[in-house]
């Protein structure tokens, strides 16, 4: 149990440090636009590869792009003082910031409706997945770096390495698609819906 509240310890702090640096982002990218064009201009390539010929979102595109992510969490994180999960987190929010930023500064569009109708219906799936990736990446480098410094002599490193593993293959990977699907065929319709149409 104690193991269990140091996790979910970790996966809270990850999970306001990633709203709160989204939000200061998004407000630093909407007065700054021109410093989001570049960060821009990167996702539209990423996104381009996770389509289908036709246009349409990928499924198994998308699926493999955020397995990508959340498995480098979990393997940066064997890296012992470093702890470069925390990295990613920031790597991520940037891009977000930058995305809402550059949306609002050039459309003065409601950020409100884009976050609801655009990110919400696959964002209650795909980011508990991100914020567990990052919280096991932390832990297991906080427990690595503790072992090393032999702070942590009486607990054996295999259980916390098993933890991650099974959270991984058990809770994020069916996170994950359960995400995808909602983003290639949901949220598109979604915001088709709302009025949110290609040009917008």
């Amino acid at each position: 149990m104690k193991e269990k509240q140091k996790i979910l310890r970790i996966f809270l702090v990850v999970a306001v440090a990633f709203i709160g640096l989204s939000a200061a982002f998004t407000f630093y990218y909407a007065s700054n636009a021109d410093a989001a064009e570049p960060i821009i201009k990167n996702f539209a390539g990423t996104v381009k590869r996770l389509t289908n010929s036709d246009g349409s979102l990928s499924v198994v595109g998308i699926f493999m792009n955020n397995l990508y992510v959340c498995g480098i969490s979990l393997v940066i994180g064997a890296m012992p003082f470093l702890f470069l999960p925390a990295l990613l987190l920031i790597s991520n929010t940037i891009v977000i910031g930058s995305i809402l930023g550059y949306y609002y500064s050039v459309t003065k569009g409601s950020l409100l409706k884009l976050v609801i109708y655009g990110m919400l219906p696959h964002g209650i799936f795909e980011l508990p997945a991100i914020f567990l990736s990052l919280t096991l990446g932390i832990y297991l480098c906080k427990r690595i770096t503790d072992k090393l410094l032999s702070r942590d002599k009486e607990r054996k490193l295999m259980p916390a390495v098993n933890t991650c593993a099974k959270t991984f293959v058990l809770v994020i990977i069916p996170l994950l698609i359960i995400a995808a699907l909602v983003e290639a065929y949901v949220t598109p319709q979604i915001m088709q819906g709302v009025g949110f149409g290609i040009g917008h």
